[in-house]
């Protein structure tokens, strides 16, 4: 759901636990090409590449690595991810790849890790970043030098492949060196040329609190946890909840970008795998309010809990008075099931509320 897009062919897909099929399908009919530089690095069966998956979202929650699915002209190629390595001996960024054995010779590495290395010197506070390559790996040598990244030193029987110690070769690019494009990379979900939703980040956290500050009356007449948001140090907090919440594999926070401008937010409050259901979250500015931008965005994450996830029922709950949301929940033919009487706290009262369900059957059917 949520991309980086390299080019007119190549897309990075930030891993979730669905592409775990594709990934395996792409890792057995490569095997032989890449246990020659991966040795015994590879996954065996489904199980194994599903838990790769749910790795990958918990090391983004903790420290912001992006691992993604490379597809190529719209099929699954390879992996590529950047993580920050600062604090573990070599600082800066380091980028990680395999392509598939179809897939080799046709530029894809070298302008996805173009991609990564542009992603990472913009939105992460890092100085520069590196590869650790195999001496004995040419094509991945090659990636590097047409980056112009600058060859620094061997590390010599740095890992063994195949029951034999191998060296790496380690080369950088530092932030001065390195030519930064007009348009840096985003990752997010893009719905049109205009509206997009994008998975909250720590380097999210002064920009959620400005729109929060510029509409907290507005905010604050439905919802009253805008009272506890008082400084960027509180909406950090909010952002650390949400990414252990992506994590831990139990719904997501996006935030809702139009024009390239922070608006609102929405979300799963839970993913309840057990029963098979879920709660959508959301707000939005003032100033966007009236032109469909909420209803487009509740439909997506309506269709992604049925499609993807593959739950059977999704919940919008709001305040009776609030008839912006339940109007929402209407358009997009969620059914009334009742008022929840007192069911929230709003400040120094309780709250009736409204409470709209739609079921998996009902979504297939519409």
């Amino acid at each position: 759901m949520f991309t980086i897009k390299v080019d007119h062919e190549i897309t990075l897909h930030l891993i979730q636990e669905n592409h775990h099929h594709d990934l395996f399908t792409l890792i057995e009919t490569s095997r032989d090409h890449l246990r020659e530089h991966m040795g015994a690095n590879l996954a065996q069966d489904k199980a194994e590449v599903h838990q790769l998956c749910l790795r990958s979202k918990k090391l983004f929650a903790e420290n912001g690595a992006i691992i993604t699915l490379i597809t190529y002209q719209g099929k699954t190629a390879g992996l590529i991810n950047i993580q920050d390595r600062t604090g573990e001996g070599i600082s800066g960024a380091e980028i990680g790849y395999w392509l598939g054995k179809d897939f080799i010779g046709k530029g894809i590495i070298t302008r996805a890790a173009k991609t990564l290395t542009d992603y990472a010197f913009k939105h992460w506070d890092v100085q520069r970043v590196f590869l650790g390559i195999a001496t004995d790996n040419p094509r991945s040598i090659a990636v590097a030098e047409r980056l112009g990244f600058t060859i620094e030193g061997t590390l010599r029987q740095n890992d063994k492949i195949n029951g034999k110690w191998v060296d790496h070769q380690i080369y950088t690019m530092l932030k001065q060196e390195w030519q930064h494009p007009q348009e840096p990379p985003i990752l997010r979900y893009q719905l049109d040329d205009r509206l997009d939703l994008r998975l909250v980040e720590k380097q999210h956290a002064q920009t959620i609190f400005d729109a929060c500050n510029a509409n907290r009356e507005h905010i604050g007449k439905f919802l009253p946890w805008i009272d506890n948001t008082k400084s960027v140090d509180d909406t950090m907090g909010f952002v650390e909840e949400s990414l252990t919440q992506y994590g831990n594999n139990d719904g997501w926070q996006a935030g809702i970008w139009h024009d390239n401008q922070l608006v609102g937010m929405i979300g799963y409050l839970f993913w309840n795998t057990v029963n098979h259901h879920t709660e959508i979250g959301y707000w939005l500015a003032e100033s966007a309010t009236g032109q469909g931008i909420m209803t487009r965005c509740a439909r997506e994450l309506t269709r992604y809990a049925f499609e993807t996830v593959k739950l059977n029922r999704v919940v919008i709950r709001c305040d009776v008075d609030n008839h912006a949301s339940a109007g929402v929940a209407k358009r997009l033919g969620y059914q009334h099931e009742g008022i929840e009487r007192q069911g929230i706290k709003s400040r120094d009262r309780y709250v009736n509320v409204h409470v709209y369900s739609l079921l998996a059957e009902e979504w297939q059917n519409s």
